[in-house]
C-alpha cells in the first residue's frame, strides 16, 4: 500500500515529536504492509513559512532508519495545506512541496468553511497546473450538501481521500448518531483514496490494513485495490487519473 497522508517527520508539526516517535510510526506501516509514504506535515502559510530546511533534514534522518533496519519502505516529501490564496503561488515557487515532487497537492480546510472558498481553491489550483486532492473530506459541513463533492470531482477534477478510521466506523455506521455519509460516498464511488492520517502510534494511527480489509470484505478486493493501492500509487508516481 501507499500511504499519501501522514504526518510522520518529526518536529514540524503536531504529528511525530522526536525521531523514535518517527521510527515506531515507520514500524507499525511496515507490520501492515505499507510500502510508500508521502510525508504529509502541515502548510499552514497564512500563519508561517513551511520549515523547510527542518523538515527535509529530519526526513533524512527518518529514510536513514529505514536503512538500517533494511525496510522495504520509501519515503517522499510532500505536505497537507491549509488552504490560503497564496497558495498556488507558493507552490510554485517551491515554498511548499507538492506530493512526491508531483502536480499533485493534498490540500485541506477548516471544518466550517464555506462551499465558495472551497470551489475558488479547486478553480484557482486548477488554473495553475496542479492536481487537487481534498483530505479528509468527511470533516466538511458543506460538502454533505447533495451533489457538492460530486461536482468538485467532475468540473475540478478533485480527488476525494478519506481517512482510514472513517472508512472503518463508517462500514459499521459506528460514528455518532449513526453517520450514513462516509458508507453512502463509499457505494457511490466518490472517495478515490483512503490514508490513515497518521500522527502517532496510539490516538491517531496507521489502520490502513484494517481500512483495506474492511473494504475488501464491503465491496471486494478490486474497491480495495483501487482505494488503497493502485489509484494512491498513480499519485505517487505522479501519472493522471482520470
Amino acid at each position: 500500500m501507499t500511504e499519501i497522508h501522514t504526518h510522520i517527520v518529526y518536529g514540524v508539526d503536531d504529528g511525530a515529536q522526536t525521531l523514535e516517535d518517527a521510527e515506531a510510526m515507520m514500524d507499525m506501516a511496515c507490520s501492515q504492509g505499507v510500502k510508500r509514504i508521502i510525508c504529509t506535515s502541515h502548510a499552514t502559510p497564512a500563519v508561517e513559512p513551511f520549515p523547510m530546511q527542518t523538515y527535509e533534514e529530519h526526513l533524512e534522518e527518518e529514510r536513514a532508519y529505514i536503512r538500517e533496519k533494511k525496510y522495504t519502505l520509501e519515503l517522499a516529501s510532500g505536505s497537507e495545506i491549509l488552504w490560503y490564496p497564496s497558495v498556488p503561488r507558493l507552490l510554485a515557487e517551491g515554498k511548499i512541496p507538492t506530493l512526491n515532487g508531483t502536480r499533485y497537492v493534498l490540500v485541506e480546510f477548516y471544518p466550517a468553511e464555506s462551499y465558495e472558498k472551497i470551489v475558488e481553491a479547486a478553480l484557482h489550483l486548477c488554473v495553475e497546473g496542479f492536481l487537487p486532492i481534498f483530505a479528509h473530506v468527511e470533516r466538511y459541513a458543506t460538502l454533505r450538501k447533495k451533489d457538492r463533492l460530486r461536482e468538485l470531482k467532475e468540473r475540478y477534477g478533485v480527488i476525494a481521500q478519506m481517512n482510514a478510521l472513517t472508512v472503518i466506523q463508517g462500514l459499521h455506521a459506528k460514528r455518532l448518531f449513526d453517520d450514513k455519509w462516509p458508507l453512502r460516498m463509499l457505494e457511490s464511488g466518490q472517495i478515490d483514496v483512503v490514508a490513515s492520517d497518521a500522527h502517532n502510534t496510539d490516538t491517531r494511527c496507521c489502520r490502513m490494513k484494517l481500512a483495506y480489509d474492511e473494504l475488501a470484505s464491503f465491496f471486494g478486493a478490486e474497491a480495495a485495490e483501487s482505494l488503497c493501492v493502485y489509484l494512491p500509487n498513480q499519485i505517487w508516481n505522479g501519472a493522471y487519473i482520470e
